[in-house]
């Protein structure tokens, strides 16, 4: 059970009922509160909960390059159609660095 209170921000004085009885009581008059803040509608919700976050439904991961980190197009290259020219660096440099991590981690 969540400690969510789906109730509290349309009791009066909380953080949504003031504004919409401000914008629907001209169109719906005195029985505004009772439409808008009361009824069956308002009984039934849904409270979704992710592992990951709000955004991750729209998300995609995608492979980057390891020269420049843009996008790749294709997914079975390690580097990009810029950086395929200095490949050959790239592949060294990267190795130099991981050779220095295994030396670091183990002194």
């Amino acid at each position: 059970s969540s400690g969510i209170n789906a109730e509290w921000p349309l009791r009066p004085g909380n953080q949504l009922s003031k504004p919409l009885l401000r914008i629907f009581e001209p169109i719906l008059g005195d029985k505004a509160e009772g439409i808008l803040l009361k009824g069956e509608h308002t009984r039934v919700f849904t409270v979704v909960h992710s592992a990951v976050g709000g955004l991750a439904a729209f998300t995609k991961k995608k492979a980057t390059c390891i020269g420049c980190k843009s996008v790749l197009k294709r997914e079975n290259s390690a580097v990009c159609d810029n950086c395929k020219s200095k490949a050959s660096a790239i592949y060294q440099k990267r190795k130099k660095y991981r050779l220095r991590l295994c030396v670091d981690t183990t002194a």
